[in-house]
């Protein structure tokens, strides 16, 4: 064989080699972005369902709706966000849901908000809150039906969809 023949040769093994890793890639960042079995924001807490909801400071303890409580931190702009899609549903769904968003310390600006805002640091402690934002969604009967991390649009709306379910089951 000549050299040219050689290096000729070299080069479409070198080609096929980098294709095969390229697509093993490519497989791999597709698996990465493609649907999870369960999103973190589909994981509902089971520690928290199923058990009475702890008080929350100014908030009478009976539940005279179900309640949807949606727990922030100051420093995280997701949570505004959060709670600014929280507060477009809470314009929808007021009279038949009570509506919460509970910070940890005082918020750096009022959030501009029409849903009832609290600072209660022991609520984080009583609810268990690991991560926010987070939100709870508690029935009639004081019951924590949902607990689940909402870092998305979709999150908000499926706590809702359990908040209506609630209701809907109570008085049905």
């Amino acid at each position: 064989m000549s050299f040219q023949t050689t290096a000729l040769t070299l080069a479409w093994v070198a080609i096929a080699i980098l294709a095969l890793g390229m697509s093993g890639l490519v497989r791999q960042i597709r698996i990465l972005q493609g649907p999870a079995a369960a999103p973190a924001d589909s994981r509902p807490s089971p520690g928290l369902v199923g058990v009475t909801a702890p008080g929350l400071a100014g908030v009478p303890q009976s539940w005279s709706k179900p309640a949807v409580i949606l727990f922030a931190t100051s420093s995280c702009e997701v949570c505004d966000e959060r709670l600014t899609e929280l507060a477009t549903e809470a314009a929808i769904e007021g009279d038949t849901l009570a509506f919460f968003a509970v910070y940890e310390a005082p918020p750096r600006e009022q959030p501009a908000v029409t849903i009832t805002t609290l600072v209660d640091e022991a609520a984080f402690d009583a609810y268990e809150i690991p991560i926010t934002p987070f939100g709870v969604v508690v029935g009639m009967d004081g019951v924590i039906r949902e607990a689940r991390r909402v870092g998305s649009q979709q999150a908000i709306e499926r706590l809702i969809d359990t908040a209506k379910k609630v209701n809907h089951d109570a008085s049905a």
